[in-house]
């Protein structure tokens, strides 16, 4: 069980959990139900350019680093650990979890592989981004992961968010169904920022399994030029927070990017 949860500790970085008992995700009559309504509900919008240079910084670094402090917080676990994070845009994702300057676990993403190397338990996972729909039944990608660490839209999507600004204070942008470009996935999505103090809200939700992920962003409220400071990720299904406090962004200096899997660690395998 423990190695279980250490290994999803890691991916809830990337914004999910698990358990030993997970199960695959199944569509369902709720979810049947879901894609009617958001038919529906999509063909009421008048599709307009989506103005998301109001709610998302302009990426213009290729690369990105910094270290972090990660809570986990949910039901019988409270725990923290330090993060060395690299992204190299659109190319690889380097994670480093340690303890007291002991590394526990390293996990690097590509846009093809998942390669996690689990050093407290000899083991390994190397395959691909199914083992997320597999464990926990929402589907992500490289670029999925990429733009929520990033603060940034998803561009493999349809652009087909809608502006609903009823609030003076809030810029909401909303889309009942979005639909990935090349992919059998649908989200639908609820964007909130807030104009006055700088905090963003991005709630998804996935369709084919009726699951949530929110995704919310603490503005930088030192003289340094960090992108947000503090991203705090929820799971309810899951009754998981990871908290993310980054300092010290770097912008386009390489980093550490290697794994190695050793020869005697286990692999980790999914049915």
């Amino acid at each position: 069980m423990k190695r279980w949860i250490r290994f999803w500790l890691i991916l809830s970085v990337l914004s999910l959990a698990i358990t030993l008992q997970a199960q695959p995700a199944k569509p369902t009559q709720t979810y049947v139900s879901q894609m009617k309504k958001a038919e529906a509900a999509i063909k009421t919008l008048t599709l307009a350019k989506p103005e998301t240079s109001l709610l998302y910084d302009t990426v213009s670094y290729r690369w990105i680093s910094y270290k972090a402090k990660v809570a986990f917080v949910g039901e019988n676990l409270n725990n923290n650990c330090q993060l060395f994070f690299v992204n190299k845009i659109d190319s690889i994702i380097y994670l480093n979890l340690h303890v007291s300057g002991v590394e526990i676990m390293r996990v690097v993403l590509t846009p093809t592989e998942v390669t996690l190397v689990n050093k407290l338990d000899h083991a390994y996972y190397q395959g691909g981004y199914e083992v997320f729909q597999k464990l926990v039944g929402m589907q992500a990608d490289f670029n999925f992961i990429q733009a929520l660490l990033n603060k940034c839209d998803f561009r493999d999507f349809e652009k087909n968010l809608q502006s609903v600004n009823d609030n003076a204070a809030v810029w909401k942008m909303v889309s009942p169904l979005r639909r990935h470009l090349t992919a059998d996935w649908s989200i639908m999505q609820n964007i909130e920022k807030n104009l006055f103090s700088g905090e963003l809200q991005n709630e998804i939700t996935d369709l084919a399994s009726g699951r949530m992920l929110t995704a919310k962003y603490l503005p930088d409220t030192t003289a340094l030029a960090n992108r947000y400071g503090q991203l705090i990720l929820n799971l309810p299904m899951r009754n998981l927070q990871v908290t993310l406090t980054p300092k010290n962004m770097k912008y386009n200096v390489p980093g550490p990017t290697s794994i190695k899997i050793p020869d005697k660690f286990a692999r980790l395998t999914f049915e």
